[in-house]
């Protein structure tokens, strides 16, 4: 139970995660057969990081598509759960996911803690002690380091079949010493995130496709503070 605890916490919700969103298997998953850069590729690359470079906070519309691979032998059926939320992020760990569709649930990433809030349930499972350093490496260090992203990262071309319309894809694979894993980011041709795309080792792949997006948004102080309401049921997950 426990484990699938953590899974859905991951894939936040009933799929992060933030996330998500977000832990060491999320991002340790096999992609598709990666193609080389070009020039073109580079300059892309090269204006997307000026873009974004120094963002501290960023708030975003997403629509959330999580597949997972059917465990059936013979069929081989994959099932898929599309969510629609919002996603903040504030410099360097502090996350959270507020999802309206299909169901409201929460997820708030502060520091080393995590809040997974499920309103319909009047439960809320908290997880301490993350190790955010390993977990939540690839997407931080995403968000957090982007101006020394080819330092930490190999860059390599996403096949279009595997991206949506028109946009390009970018997958970050940590060099040699780096921790954490791969993690896809998705740009259009004016250089614009437009969402990123987590593996798990299980086969389980997630999609977040922005429809507004907001770099340096201005972001309450409390914004990332969780309290459970009155009535709420309160989890405590045992830590690793």
């Amino acid at each position: 139970m426990l484990k699938e605890s953590k899974r859905r916490l991951v894939f936040f919700p009933a799929a992060f995660l933030l996330s998500a969103l977000l832990v060491s298997s999320l991002f340790s998953g096999e992609l598709s057969a990666q193609g080389k850069m070009t020039g073109a590729d580079e300059a892309l690359l090269e204006g997307f990081l000026s873009r974004y470079q120094g963002i501290s906070t960023l708030k975003a519309e997403y629509i959330r598509s999580t597949v997972t691979p059917s465990s059936d032998p013979v069929f081989k059926n994959q099932a898929s759960q599309t969510a629609v939320g919002t996603l903040y992020w504030k410099k360097p760990y502090n996350l959270r996911l507020d999802q309206i569709s299909p169901d409201k649930e929460e997820m708030v990433v502060f520091g080393s803690t995590a809040w997974w809030h499920i309103p319909k349930e009047k439960r809320v499972h908290v997880y301490r002690n993350l190790d955010l350093a390993s977990e939540y490496y690839s997407l931080m260090s995403f968000f957090d380091g982007i101006s020394e992203l080819r330092k930490k990262f190999d860059v390599t071309m996403v096949p279009a079949s595997e991206t949506r319309g028109t946009l390009k894809g970018f997958t970050l694979s940590p060099k040699e010493g780096e921790e954490g894993g791969r993690i896809t980011v998705f740009c259009d041709g004016d250089r614009k995130l437009q969402g990123f795309r987590l593996g798990s080792a299980t086969g389980e792949r997630t999609d977040f496709y922005f429809n507004y997006i907001n770099p340096g948004a201005s972001l309450a102080e409390n914004l990332f503070v969780f309290k459970p309401p009155k009535g709420t049921e309160v989890v405590e997950e045992a830590s690793e």
